[in-house]
């Protein structure tokens, strides 16, 4: 049985986010994934269907602290002129305790929607951004 090291989990406390450069010190998550787009494929002689994957969709999400407008003052006019606003982001978790570090830039992120007021009397504000994104590059994995 493999064994590991309870002090390696990584723990998300240590990610950042960058948006177009931009920290966003406010993320509380993120998140980036692809999800396959898959045929059946069926094989004579066989009962075991198999899988051909024939697309991917890649949607991600960043939940954060309500600290101010950033996003409606990035999105709100450029779609409004009938332009997709499209964004870069850098995301980096990189927790000393572990055995290494997850640094990674999506490309093409268009953001699903946009909260233009969202809020609760005596409920800390949260804004959850879902996106998706075209491209994925790591940087600097270990």
């Amino acid at each position: 049985m493999k064994n590991f090291d309870f002090r390696n989990v990584i723990n998300g406390s240590h990610g950042m986010l960058w948006l177009d450069g931009d920290e966003m010190a406010e993320v509380i998550a993120f998140q980036a994934k692809d999800t396959y787009d898959k045929e059946e494929i069926r094989k004579a002689r066989s009962m075991i269907t198999g899988y051909k994957i024939t697309g991917i969709k890649r949607k991600g999400s960043i939940k954060m602290h309500h600290v101010d407008s950033t996003l409606i003052r990035k999105i709100a006019k450029v779609v409004e002129s009938g332009k997709t606003p499209v964004f870069t982001i850098v995301s980096k978790l990189d927790d000393p305790d572990a055995l290494g570090n997850e640094h990674v830039q999506l490309g093409g992120v268009v953001f699903d929607e946009l909260t233009i007021a969202d809020w609760e009397n005596g409920v800390n504000g949260t804004i959850e951004a879902p996106f998706t994104y075209e491209t994925y590059t790591p940087l600097n994995l270990i």
